[in-house]
C-alpha cells in the first residue's frame, strides 16, 4: 500500500469509492469543483490511499485559519477495519499542524 497526495485526475476513481463507502455526496461537478479548491489550498491534507494502483482511502483536511475540517474520510468496503481510516486521520493532522492548526 502507498499513501499520496491527491491528485485532480483522482476525481472519477474518487467519487466511486465515496459512494462505496457509503459516503453522502453532491453531484459529481459540485465535488469536483470543491476538492479542486481543496487540493490546490491543503495539498498536503488532502490524501489517497493505494493498493496496486488503485485508490482505497481518501481524506481531505481543510483549515479556514481558525478550524480545521475533515471531509471524505473513506475506505473501501474491502479494507475497512484495518486501521486505514485511523492512519488517514493521522497523516492529515500533521499536515494541519503544519499550517497553524
Amino acid at each position: 500500500m502507498k499513501l499520496r497526495k491527491m491528485k485532480i485526475s483522482d476525481l472519477e476513481e474518487l467519487y466511486a469509492l465515496w459512494k462505496q463507502a457509503g459516503l453522502s455526496v453532491a453531484s459529481f461537478e459540485k465535488e469536483k469543483k470543491e476538492v479542486e479548491m481543496m487540493i490546490e489550498l491543503y495539498p498536503d491534507s488532502c490524501l489517497v490511499e493505494l493498493d496496486n494502483n488503485k485508490i482505497i482511502g481518501s481524506i481531505l483536511g481543510v483549515f479556514n485559519g481558525r478550524r480545521a475540517w475533515i471531509y471524505h474520510l473513506a475506505i473501501h468496503p474491502s479494507f475497512q477495519k484495518r486501521g486505514l481510516g485511523s492512519m488517514l486521520l493521522k497523516k492529515a493532522q500533521i499536515a494541519l499542524k503544519k499550517v497553524g492548526a
